[in-house]
């Protein structure tokens, strides 16, 4: 693909990277893919744990306030 240089500041990331006068071996595409593949399942991982850990968060503090309230429970019937 050849890039002229007037058009150069509207070309996409992708003409960017696959156009022979800004890149010219192939090994250093190959490398750049990767390396945004990589970079996307490691943000889609950092996501779903940031999910884990907010649901474990969520159940237990809702088990932490059940159990408060239980034992307040508790001790205001043997109170009585």
């Amino acid at each position: 693909m050849d890039v002229k240089k007037n058009t150069r500041s509207k070309l996409s990331l992708t003409a960017l990277l696959f156009s022979n006068r800004f890149i010219k071996s192939p090994i250093i595409r190959i490398a750049i893919i990767f390396a945004i593949i990589i970079a996307c399942l490691l943000m889609i991982k950092v996501a779903i744990m940031a999910f884990y850990i907010t649901v474990f968060m969520l159940v237990a503090f809702l088990i932490l306030g059940t159990w408060q309230r239980f034992t307040k429970l508790k001790k205001s019937k043997t109170l009585n």
